[in-house]
Parts: C-alpha cells; structure tokens; sequence
C-alpha cells in the first residue's frame, strides 16, 4: 500500500512524487501517461531545456522539450529518453524560413487521446518574436505507442500564422488567438459532433494577454482535427474576466481545462480546471498569482456554467504551482490526478469522485 496524507476530506496525496528528475536543477512538468500502454506504462513530460527571465514574472522564455517515462504502475516513473518526434523539425523550419523573425521554444503540454484505439497526442507549438510576443499553435502527432511518434501537422492555428502557405489547408484557424494549448476531450455523446475544450489567449480585445477556456465543436476527432465541417467559436466558456476577483480569487487570472466527465442527465459536464490568481504589482514588479486546481460544471449547448468558489485542495509542500496535467479513473469511486508541484516535480493524488460535487457546491 503507498503512503498518503489526508490533504481534506476526499483529496490525499501520494507522499513519494511519482516523478522527480535524476537533476534538481532541471524543471519538470506536465505529466501525462499513455493508458493504453502496458508492461510498462509509458508516460510523456515536458522538460525545461533552456530558460530566461525569472518563472514567476511576466517575460520569461522556457525552451522545452519531451522526454520519455515509463512506469510499472501509476505511481512511479523514470526517464527513458528524449522525445523525437518524426517530421516535425522539418516542418517547424518550413514555418521559420517563411517567418524568419520568429522562434520556435519547444513542444508544451502535452495530451494523449486514444480515438478506436488509435494513439492521439496533442501538444503546443509555440513561436516567440524578437519582441517576446508569442504565437502557440496545437499540434498533433501519432504512432504505434509514444516510442515512435510521428508528427502529422498543426491541427490549430493562430495570429498571423494563420496567413501561411506551409500549414495544411485543414487546419482549424483562430486569427483572433496568440494562443491555443492544454487541449481536453469531452467524453462523446452519440449526437454528430466532438467536442473539445483549450486553453485560449484572444490577442486583438480586451481580453489580450488573459487564459480562458473556449470551446471547439467538431465532427470527429479520427485522425485529429481533420474535419472540413469544422465549427469553433471565439467566445469563451469561462472567462476569468467575467468573474468576481473576490469571490474566485484562484481563477481570477488565470483558466486552463484538465479533464472533463461524462454528460449528466441533465447536461452538464464535470470538468476538472487549472486556475491562477491575479498578477500582482511588488515594488514596481509584477508578479503572477499561484496555480491551484478547481472545478466548473458547465452545459456546453447552452454555455451555463457554473465554477467553485474555493480551489479543490492545498499542498503543504506547493510554494506557487499546482498545475493538473491528468485525471486517471482507477475505480469507480475514486481517481488519480497529476500534477506538477513547482515545477520541480510531479504528485498523484486521489481523489474520492462523490467529493467532487460536493466540493463544487461549497
């Protein structure tokens, strides 16, 4: 039996961290594991290769890559590897010989979807300016398991990438965006459409610089967003913006799906979300809130949602980062969730799926 603690009444975590790098010095994150690898478990983390500017102030530059993880179970991985990914360089350098002022960092925040038992994984492509101004895209790749993976293009596309003649002609185009990552799959339900939910940034408003959760509606996910009858919207489903700093104080900066339970009867999903606190001004600096995980329930047909006032839990050994990764079902009345812890390393916790209504309802 693993140690837990008690975090409240139906969170615990695990007290070993199911992944911590062999180099302290090197920041880890993002956990996410391919459920249906087995002997071993294989699992992807971004690791920080290169990083400028301090991590807790607006302007840092973190330069990442993939690494490979395997585990015999869900609670203890170690490094395998680095990641290649086939084909993607190639078509990252015909994006910058079109864009030569741009630069590409490194894949982020990675997603591992199985569609008909296809392996899936969605990634952020993100490109800096010479004046730190950033242009994220989501990629997309697949394989035989994550040992091989081969890039297949940029699934969805924003700013003014959307203007270039090297990205497939079915992507998914937000000119309005500098960003689109952290991709969560809605559980289908059998009525024509798939849909999604992202991370968003909306470049060109008032809403420029700020992390909302927007939707994307699809007509199948088969092999990636390769839908011609596409439909997205540039509305957001939870804005940070349209909520009380007072009342929802970890999610006042700052929103970020995780993962999303099926349908209710009466149409609303459970979904699990990443939130910040507002950035806050020190002596001339700015400096960003903390990262906690909290809950929304939203009906994605008629946009009602409704978001916890309290964040899920607190870690006694988090300084300024919770940041939920990835929510496993391990039966049915309890789950496991990764998260990064500082971007040191990376915890499981359990959690008891009757609590999480409750939990939203206080």
């Amino acid at each position: 039996m693993k140690n837990t603690t008690k975090l409240n009444s139906f969170v615990d975590v695990y007290t070993k961290p199911v992944y911590t790098p062999e180099n302290p010095n090197i920041r880890t994150m993002a956990l996410y594991i391919d459920e249906g690898s087995k002997d071993p478990i294989l699992g992807l983390v971004r690791e920080i290769a290169e990083s400028s500017g301090s991590v807790h102030r607006p302007g840092f530059v973190d330069r990442s890559k993939f690494i490979l993880v395997e585990g015999d179970d869900y609670y203890s991985f170690k490094k395998v590897s680095d990641v290649v990914i086939e084909g993607l360089d190639e078509h990252i350098a015909d994006i910058l010989e079109e864009n030569p002022t741009l630069e590409y960092i490194g894949p982020e925040d990675p997603t591992i979807h199985r569609e008909n038992g296809v392996l899936q994984v969605y990634f952020s492509v993100p490109f800096k300016d010479e004046n730190n101004y950033f242009t994220v895209c989501l990629g997309y790749a697949t394989g035989e398991s994550l040992r091989d993976l081969k890039f297949k293009r940029l699934v969805a596309v924003t700013g003014d990438l959307c203007k270039s003649k090297v990205i497939d002609k079915s992507a998914l185009l937000f000119p309005n965006y500098e960003c689109i990552k952290e991709l969560a799959v809605v559980p289908r339900i059998d009525n024509g459409t798939q849909v999604v939910l992202v991370e968003g940034a909306l470049g060109n408003s008032s809403l420029a610089g700020v992390s909302v959760i927007s939707e994307i509606r699809l007509s199948d996910i088969k092999d990636g967003f390769g839908a011609l009858d596409k439909y997205h919207s540039d509305i957001p489903v939870v804005n940070p913006n349209d909520l009380d700093s007072d009342d929802y104080r970890w999610i006042s900066g700052h929103a970020s799906p995780c993962y999303i339970f099926l349908m209710d009867e009466a149409g609303y999903n459970l979904c699990i979300i990443n939130g910040r606190e507002k950035e806050e001004t020190h002596k001339g600096e700015v400096d960003f809130g903390k990262f906690t995980v909290g809950l929304m329930n939203c009906n994605l047909d008629t946009g009602v949602c409704f978001i916890s006032k309290q964040h899920l839990f607190d870690d006694p050994d988090a300084k300024g980062i919770i940041f939920a990764s990835q929510f496993i079902k391990i039966s049915d009345k309890e789950g496991l969730l990764y998260c990064h812890i500082d971007d040191a390393y990376i915890k499981a916790y359990r959690i008891k799926l009757d609590g999480l209504v409750k939990a939203l309802i206080v």
